[in-house]
């Protein structure tokens, strides 16, 4: 934020454990939720007094009403709601209210997040992506641990690595494939290596050798759902081939 700070400023900042927009469930059952919701005071005064924390969810006609007894300026608090029944394949829209008395700006007293679940199944991989270069001495001291943790994971991660053009320009693995490394290191944005991100979205805590810093990443990854499954039964023919049988069994629309 720009500008001058309020003296009485709380904001409801984020819903934590539920995903805004499409994400998918284990399964098409119905699952009940306690939602994690977080307030932060901006404000350059301590809240001292208790207010009240309002979620309402919609259809369905949720309301549960928490409270918060103190709140010191820059302090974030996480408010735990009563179970929310979720059901697979209808949307929802979620409603969070600070009401707190005085509070000079209002424009961040109320969340809104429209979430639809739809039905899945459990995730069987996590991709693991690193960025690297061969004359990088953090990849160096990071490595050891990244490749420890694909090892021991391997059954469950699939693991790619791609190599930059610095710090050293003449890395031999990004001249061999310069396109690849070069089309996927843009498309994340990645300005500085050693770099990891699992399944496309979820950074780990740098230094990798942090402990639950993978394995963090990791567990939030296989936690998610996927709308599709792949299956594969490998048949020998002959003496010298293989014919794989491939099924796709698509659970929500992609």
């Amino acid at each position: 934020s720009a500008g001058n700070q309020y003296n009485i400023d709380v904001a409801v900042t984020a819903i934590n454990n539920i995903d805004p927009d499409t994400s998918y469930s284990i399964g098409s059952s119905s699952f009940t939720i306690m939602p994690e919701v977080s307030v932060t005071n901006l404000g350059k005064t301590g809240i001292t007094s208790s207010f009240n924390v309002v979620m309402t969810v919609e259809p369905g006609g949720y309301s549960s009403t928490k409270s918060i007894a103190t709140l010191a300026s820059g302090q974030s608090s996480i408010v735990t709601f009563d179970d929310l029944t979720i059901i697979p394949g209808t949307g929802i829209n979620i409603t969070v209210s600070s009401q707190l008395a005085g509070d000079e700006n209002p424009s961040n007293d109320q969340l809104q997040q429209n979430t639809i679940i739809l039905p899945g199944v459990q995730r069987a991989n996590v991709l693991l992506e690193e960025w690297t270069n061969a004359s990088c001495a953090p990849c160096a001291a990071n490595n050891p641990t990244i490749d420890a943790f694909v090892q021991a994971n391997f059954n469950t991660i699939v693991p790619i690595k791609y190599h930059v053009w610095w710090p050293g320009a003449n890395d031999p693995m990004y001249l061999h494939n310069v396109s690849e490394n070069t089309a996927r290191t843009e498309y994340y944005g990645v300005s500085g290596v050693p770099h990891v991100i699992m399944g496309g979205v979820t950074t780990p805590v740098y230094p990798y050798s942090t402990p639950g810093s993978l394995q963090a990443a990791y567990d939030i990854q296989m936690s998610k759902a996927t709308p599709l499954e792949v299956s594969l039964t490998d048949t020998p023919v002959g003496s010298d081939s293989i014919r794989a049988d491939i099924s796709v069994t698509i659970h929500s629309p992609l």
